[in-house]
Protein backbone atom coordinates (compact mmCIF):
# COMPACT_ATOMS: atom_id res chain seq x y z
CA UNK A 1 0.00 0.00 0.00
CA UNK A 2 2.94 2.37 0.68
CA UNK A 3 4.00 2.18 -2.99
CA UNK A 4 0.55 3.15 -4.23
CA UNK A 5 0.14 5.81 -1.56
CA UNK A 6 3.34 7.45 -2.84
CA UNK A 7 1.95 7.23 -6.37
CA UNK A 8 -1.26 8.93 -5.24
CA UNK A 9 0.80 11.78 -3.73
CA UNK A 10 2.12 12.48 -7.21
CA UNK A 11 -1.26 12.12 -8.92
CA UNK A 12 -2.94 14.46 -6.46
CA UNK A 13 0.02 16.87 -6.80
CA UNK A 14 0.23 17.12 -3.01
CA UNK A 15 3.62 16.82 -1.30
CA UNK A 16 1.87 17.31 2.04
CA UNK A 17 -0.40 14.29 1.58
CA UNK A 18 -0.81 12.11 4.67
CA UNK A 19 -3.15 9.13 5.04
CA UNK A 20 -5.49 11.35 7.08
CA UNK A 21 -5.55 14.08 4.41
CA UNK A 22 -6.01 11.42 1.70
CA UNK A 23 -9.10 10.16 3.57
CA UNK A 24 -10.48 13.65 4.18
CA UNK A 25 -10.12 14.58 0.50
CA UNK A 26 -11.97 11.39 -0.47
CA UNK A 27 -14.74 12.17 1.99
CA UNK A 28 -15.03 15.79 0.76
CA UNK A 29 -15.20 14.64 -2.88
CA UNK A 30 -17.87 12.06 -1.99
CA UNK A 31 -19.91 14.75 -0.21
CA UNK A 32 -19.66 16.99 -3.28
CA UNK A 33 -20.86 14.14 -5.51
CA UNK A 34 -23.75 13.33 -3.19
CA UNK A 35 -24.81 16.99 -3.21
CA UNK A 36 -25.55 16.46 -6.93
CA UNK A 37 -27.28 13.09 -6.51
CA UNK A 38 -30.90 12.27 -5.92
CA UNK A 39 -32.03 9.52 -3.58
CA UNK A 40 -31.53 5.99 -4.96
CA UNK A 41 -29.50 7.06 -8.00
CA UNK A 42 -26.94 4.52 -9.19
CA UNK A 43 -23.41 5.92 -9.06
CA UNK A 44 -20.22 4.62 -10.67
CA UNK A 45 -16.76 5.81 -9.58
CA UNK A 46 -14.99 5.36 -12.95
CA UNK A 47 -11.25 4.73 -12.60
CA UNK A 48 -11.60 4.65 -8.83
CA UNK A 49 -8.04 3.49 -8.16
CA UNK A 50 -7.65 2.99 -4.43
CA UNK A 51 -11.32 3.83 -3.84
CA UNK A 52 -10.66 6.96 -1.76
CA UNK A 53 -14.03 8.38 -2.87
CA UNK A 54 -15.88 5.07 -3.22
CA UNK A 55 -15.12 4.43 0.46
CA UNK A 56 -17.43 7.35 1.38
CA UNK A 57 -20.17 6.89 -1.23
CA UNK A 58 -23.34 4.94 -0.36
CA UNK A 59 -23.01 1.15 -0.37
CA UNK A 60 -25.07 1.04 -3.58
CA UNK A 61 -22.34 2.94 -5.48
CA UNK A 62 -19.87 0.87 -7.48
CA UNK A 63 -16.24 1.39 -8.39
CA UNK A 64 -14.51 0.45 -11.63
CA UNK A 65 -10.82 0.31 -12.46
CA UNK A 66 -9.30 -1.60 -15.38
CA UNK A 67 -5.96 -2.09 -13.58
CA UNK A 68 -5.92 -5.38 -11.60
CA UNK A 69 -3.23 -4.14 -9.20
CA UNK A 70 -5.19 -0.96 -8.42
CA UNK A 71 -8.36 -3.03 -7.88
CA UNK A 72 -6.54 -5.31 -5.44
CA UNK A 73 -5.11 -2.45 -3.39
CA UNK A 74 -8.37 -0.51 -3.68
CA UNK A 75 -10.45 -3.39 -2.36
CA UNK A 76 -8.11 -3.62 0.64
CA UNK A 77 -8.23 0.13 1.24
CA UNK A 78 -11.94 0.82 0.87
CA UNK A 79 -13.26 -2.63 1.83
CA UNK A 80 -15.49 -2.92 -1.25
CA UNK A 81 -15.51 -4.94 -4.44
CA UNK A 82 -14.19 -2.98 -7.44
CA UNK A 83 -15.34 -3.97 -10.92
CA UNK A 84 -12.76 -4.90 -13.56
CA UNK A 85 -15.15 -4.55 -16.48
CA UNK A 86 -18.49 -2.95 -17.17
CA UNK A 87 -20.16 -5.78 -19.10
CA UNK A 88 -23.92 -5.81 -18.61
CA UNK A 89 -23.96 -2.24 -17.27
CA UNK A 90 -25.21 -0.44 -20.42
CA UNK A 91 -27.61 2.43 -19.57
CA UNK A 92 -27.30 1.44 -15.90
CA UNK A 93 -25.91 4.42 -13.93
CA UNK A 94 -27.50 7.81 -13.24
CA UNK A 95 -24.14 9.36 -12.36
CA UNK A 96 -20.59 8.50 -13.37
CA UNK A 97 -17.77 10.28 -11.61
CA UNK A 98 -14.28 10.51 -13.11
CA UNK A 99 -12.14 12.19 -10.49
CA UNK A 100 -8.53 12.83 -11.54
CA UNK A 101 -8.97 10.18 -14.24
CA UNK A 102 -9.24 11.98 -17.56
CA UNK A 103 -6.41 14.37 -16.79
CA UNK A 104 -4.07 11.44 -16.19
CA UNK A 105 -5.13 9.38 -19.21
CA UNK A 106 -3.15 9.34 -22.41
CA UNK A 107 -4.70 11.46 -25.14
CA UNK A 108 -5.27 8.48 -27.45
CA UNK A 109 -7.50 6.80 -24.84
CA UNK A 110 -9.70 9.78 -23.96
CA UNK A 111 -12.33 9.43 -26.72
CA UNK A 112 -12.76 5.69 -26.08
CA UNK A 113 -13.09 6.48 -22.37
CA UNK A 114 -15.83 9.02 -23.19
CA UNK A 115 -17.70 6.37 -25.23
CA UNK A 116 -17.34 3.80 -22.44
CA UNK A 117 -18.78 6.28 -19.92
CA UNK A 118 -21.63 7.22 -22.28
CA UNK A 119 -22.48 3.53 -22.76
CA UNK A 120 -22.98 2.87 -19.04
CA UNK A 121 -24.91 6.07 -18.28
CA UNK A 122 -28.68 6.10 -18.47
CA UNK A 123 -30.20 8.49 -21.00
CA UNK A 124 -29.61 12.05 -19.76
CA UNK A 125 -27.36 10.69 -17.00
CA UNK A 126 -24.69 12.94 -15.50
CA UNK A 127 -20.92 12.78 -15.68
CA UNK A 128 -18.97 14.59 -12.96
CA UNK A 129 -15.28 15.20 -13.63
CA UNK A 130 -12.66 16.79 -11.43
CA UNK A 131 -9.16 17.71 -12.51
CA UNK A 132 -6.45 19.73 -10.84
CA UNK A 133 -5.53 23.14 -12.11
CA UNK A 134 -4.87 22.84 -15.87
CA UNK A 135 -1.53 24.61 -15.34
CA UNK A 136 -0.42 21.56 -13.31
CA UNK A 137 -1.39 19.05 -16.01
CA UNK A 138 0.84 17.74 -18.76
CA UNK A 139 -2.19 17.34 -21.04
CA UNK A 140 -4.78 19.92 -22.04
CA UNK A 141 -8.28 19.59 -20.54
CA UNK A 142 -10.54 17.17 -22.37
CA UNK A 143 -13.96 18.44 -23.42
CA UNK A 144 -16.54 15.65 -23.44
CA UNK A 145 -18.29 16.97 -26.56
CA UNK A 146 -19.11 13.81 -28.53
CA UNK A 147 -21.64 12.33 -26.10
CA UNK A 148 -22.11 15.05 -23.47
CA UNK A 149 -23.03 18.69 -23.01
CA UNK A 150 -21.49 20.81 -20.27
CA UNK A 151 -24.01 21.82 -17.58
CA UNK A 152 -21.82 23.62 -15.05
CA UNK A 153 -18.26 24.23 -13.93
CA UNK A 154 -16.96 25.05 -10.45
CA UNK A 155 -13.63 25.47 -8.70
CA UNK A 156 -13.06 23.39 -5.57
CA UNK A 157 -10.18 23.70 -3.11
CA UNK A 158 -8.80 26.72 -5.01
CA UNK A 159 -7.13 24.68 -7.79
CA UNK A 160 -9.46 21.81 -8.70
CA UNK A 161 -11.89 22.26 -11.59
CA UNK A 162 -15.08 20.22 -11.53
CA UNK A 163 -17.41 19.94 -14.50
CA UNK A 164 -20.87 18.43 -14.64
CA UNK A 165 -22.01 17.11 -18.02
CA UNK A 166 -25.33 15.65 -19.13
CA UNK A 167 -25.51 12.79 -21.62
CA UNK A 168 -26.93 14.02 -24.93
CA UNK A 169 -29.88 12.75 -26.85
CA UNK A 170 -32.74 11.59 -24.66
CA UNK A 171 -35.63 13.18 -22.80
CA UNK A 172 -35.74 13.57 -19.03
CA UNK A 173 -38.02 11.46 -16.93
CA UNK A 174 -40.16 12.93 -14.19
CA UNK A 175 -40.34 11.30 -10.78
CA UNK A 176 -43.23 9.12 -11.94
CA UNK A 177 -41.17 7.72 -14.84
CA UNK A 178 -42.97 9.72 -17.56
CA UNK A 179 -41.16 11.85 -20.08
CA UNK A 180 -41.37 15.59 -19.43
CA UNK A 181 -40.45 16.33 -23.04
CA UNK A 182 -37.28 18.29 -22.20
CA UNK A 183 -34.31 17.49 -24.40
Amino acid sequence: MDKLFELMKGILARDDLTPELFDSLGKADAEFIMSHARKNEKILDFGCGLGRILKYLPETAEGYDPNPEMRQYGEQYCGRKILGNLEGKQNYYNIVVAILVVQHSLAQFRSSMEKQIADVLKPRGRLITLDTDPKLSLLPPYEFADYFELQSQETLRETDITRIYRKKGAVEETTNGQSDGKP
